[in-house]
């Protein structure tokens, strides 16, 4: 059963917020998937991960959410019965790129996972790019992760973004000023 102090291990739990809580699954995280190392790295740790829920982390690592909420239980002493009942469709890496990818201007490509080593997060860049940027222009970031939090932010503030996983452990997030908005200057 779960101690008072240990929140339970749903896919709204924040994976900072778990291995706050639970140090001791860092580890099967890590054998669960090859993409949940990066959460070895300090600056992931501080940012990614404090924003990251379980059910995002699933998606970025191309883990089905029921296995890894049922692992993790399974590795706390927590019932994993109803593990499988948060589960709801995680979007397809093979998704076509829509026609303003295609025929997108990429006025900066970003490596999100050199930006991390650095300390640097995209989020500031890719904002400041933007501002500038012409409704036909986008950034694109590379990395071995999805960006969820970024994707999420810049979603809110009406931007298109799309998403594509080029590798095993590679993706693609392109990102541009939603349609409806004018050309700043």
């Amino acid at each position: 059963m779960t101690s008072p102090e240990k929140p339970p291990i749903t896919s709204s739990l924040r994976v900072g917020e778990l291995l706050d809580a639970y140090p001791e699954l860092e580890q099967v995280l890590v054998d669960l998937a090859p993409p949940f190392r990066k959460l070895r790295h300090p600056v992931l740790r501080r940012t990614v991960a404090q924003v990251t829920t379980l059910r995002r982390a699933a998606q970025v690592a191309g883990v089905e959410l029921p296995t890894l909420i049922q692992t993790l239980r399974r590795a706390a002493g927590q019932r994993v019965e109803d593990a499988g009942t948060e589960a709801e469709p995680v979007e397809s890496p093979d998704t076509p790129l829509p026609a303003w990818v295609n025929q997108a201007e990429v006025v900066l490509t970003l490596d999100a996972d050199e930006m991390l080593v650095t300390g640097a997060h995209p989020l500031a860049r890719v904002q400041q790019v933007l501002r500038n940027a012409a409704p036909h222009q986008a950034v694109c970031i590379e990395g071995s992760f999805r960006p969820a939090p970024l994707i999420d932010l810049m979603q809110q503030n009406g931007c298109e973004v799309h998403v594509s996983q080029v590798g095993p452990t590679s993706f693609r997030t392109w990102i541009r000023r939603g349609a409806a908005e004018g050309t700043t200057t």
